[in-house]
């Protein structure tokens, strides 16, 4: 089973939908997001939407039960608030069992980045790393 957080979100949207085309027997999607009722996502590939808000760490536990791997969709917000709803998540992964983190990263997290955003996502990958799931990282590029 594969779990997508941000599901009602653009990328979330645009993962799913792409998906659909794919689609492959037996492997089943649950769409994870802070708005359920606004899902309105293909059925033919999302087994089950899901109430999941990365501030509120019992929704995920619930949300990623039975996720073997779930496509982590990177929130916006402060560093330090994402910082935190990043572990949180992956923390709450962790404990539901998920086997595989994907993380929807940035191409340069070096420490000497002149990016703003580096820092979030090296310490993002850094804890995804400590979890114990296997993980992958998704370094996008901004397109100019």
């Amino acid at each position: 089973m594969i779990g997508i957080t941000g599901a009602t979100g653009h990328l979330g949207r645009e993962v799913i939908t792409n998906l659909a085309r794919l689609k492959q027997p037996n492997r089943g999607v649950v769409a994870c997001t802070r708005h359920p009722e606004t899902a309105d996502l293909p059925t033919d590939i999302v087994n089950e939407v899901r109430y999941a808000d990365f501030g509120n760490p019992a929704s995920l536990l619930e949300a990623f039960s039975g996720v073997d791997t779930l496509l982590m969709i990177s929130v916006e917000g402060n560093d330090e608030d994402r910082i935190r709803l990043h572990a949180t998540a992956v923390d709450a992964a962790r404990r539901a069992g998920v086997k595989r983190i994907v993380y929807t990263s940035f191409f340069d997290v070096a420490p000497a980045s002149p990016s703003a955003v580096a820092r979030v996502h090296r310490l993002t990958e850094a804890h995804i790393m400590a979890s114990g799931c296997a993980w992958t990282m998704l370094r996008n590029a901004p397109v100019h």
